[in-house]
């Protein structure tokens, strides 16, 4: 792994408690969720991090969907404090930013078999009924959501 990308990754989870915005909440959490892929395509295959990237982009799809039926249009306020933290932030783990010589991936030549490695392993069971769980989930969901009930928040006609 690259200790860059865990910094950047701990400077966002960090940085995520004080912001206020769902826009800028949204933003932080796409942001950090290529991370994550990009954190796990270098230790598996880059099949099963492109689908944990698009799980995220579909719940943070949900959830702005959520906020923007429920907020009313607000501007984004940045709080002082905030204002002040952000370049404290980034002068105190600029240091931390630079390349360290730690060790050298391996990157594995045989692509087919690392594709195929996370269905051979014992938990591929698990795996599989964690899938069907999201299925399950998605289809109550619809099921849930009828066309009748209209949005959350009736919007007027201009």
């Amino acid at each position: 792994m690259s200790p860059t990308l865990l910094i950047l990754f701990v400077i966002l989870t960090i940085s995520l408690m004080f912001l206020s915005s769902p826009l800028s909440m949204g933003i932080a959490l796409l942001i950090m969720a290529l991370l994550a892929t990009m954190l796990l395509s270098y230790q598996t295959s880059s099949l099963l991090a492109m689908m944990l990237f698009l799980i995220y982009v579909g719940g943070v799809m949900m959830m702005f969907a959520y906020f923007l039926s429920c907020c009313p249009n607000t501007k984004n306020p940045y709080s002082g404090f905030n204002m002040k933290f952000t370049p404290l932030l980034i002068i105190i783990t600029t240091p931390l930013l630079i390349p360290m010589n730690t060790y050298t991936m391996n990157f594995s030549s045989h692509l087919d078999q690392k594709i195929l490695l996370p269905m051979e392993s014992p938990q591929s069971l698990s795996i599989l009924l964690l899938m069907m769980l999201l299925l399950l989930t998605m289809l109550i969901v619809v099921k849930i959501a009828t066309l009748r009930a209209g949005p959350m928040r009736p919007f007027k006609n201009m």
